[in-house]
């Protein structure tokens, strides 16, 4: 298989992990099975990112540099993008690799996948254990669903995220949330501080 970089995507990832398996083994299915749960648990999240983007013209996927334009690390950078407004991703590139360098803009910033915290402006190295480099910005949400049950992670201590499929604002300090809006979804809510 050929690996084509496509900056903004996870396709080199998916390529790399194709080439380390074969195809028939259950331990692809498995890995595949992995990200294709993932990704339908993401749909919640996606459906709103793509309201915001057509609300706001902004793009789904974007440069860092496109929401952090007054910090010089992200201005050339090209392998690592914001999908939404919650995560930022950064694509393993090359073959083999388990770890790589992340530049994490202002902020605290949360592994998706560890939900260990680091403080961001600075560069960090990714966890190889993790499944890919995803970080979470303090002070927002991800909407789930997880086992038929809607759930919203709360990043941080402190935030406020407006969950539009539902048109419900969410502000949370420490373990005190307000809900304003209404629902007829019952949702359960998870801290990640």
């Amino acid at each position: 298989l050929k690996v084509t970089e496509n900056r903004y995507s996870g396709i080199p990832t998916i390529r790399r992990m194709m080439r380390e398996y074969d195809l028939q083994q259950p331990e692809f299915i498995d890995e595949m099975r992995y990200w294709h749960t993932l990704r339908e648990e993401l749909i919640p999240y996606i459906y709103q990112t793509a309201q915001i983007a057509v609300r706001e013209s902004k793009p789904m996927m974007r440069p860092l540099v496109y929401d952090f334009q007054e910090d010089s690390n992200v201005i050339n950078l090209e392998d690592e993008y914001l999908f939404g407004n919650s995560m930022l991703v950064a694509p393993i590139m090359e073959e083999n690799q388990t770890s790589r360098k992340v530049y994490l803009p202002e902020g605290q910033w949360f592994d998706f996948f560890t939900n260990k915290c680091y403080e961001g402006e600075k560069w960090i190295d990714s966890d190889p254990e993790t499944k890919l480099p995803v970080y979470v910005k303090s002070g927002t949400t991800i909407q789930m669903e997880q086992d038929g049950k809607n759930k919203i992670f709360l990043y941080g201590k402190e935030g406020k995220d407006s969950i539009l499929s539902d048109q419900i604002d969410i502000t949370w300090k420490g373990k005190n949330i307000t809900v304003k809006g209404e629902t007829e979804q019952n949702i359960i809510f998870d801290f990640i501080q």
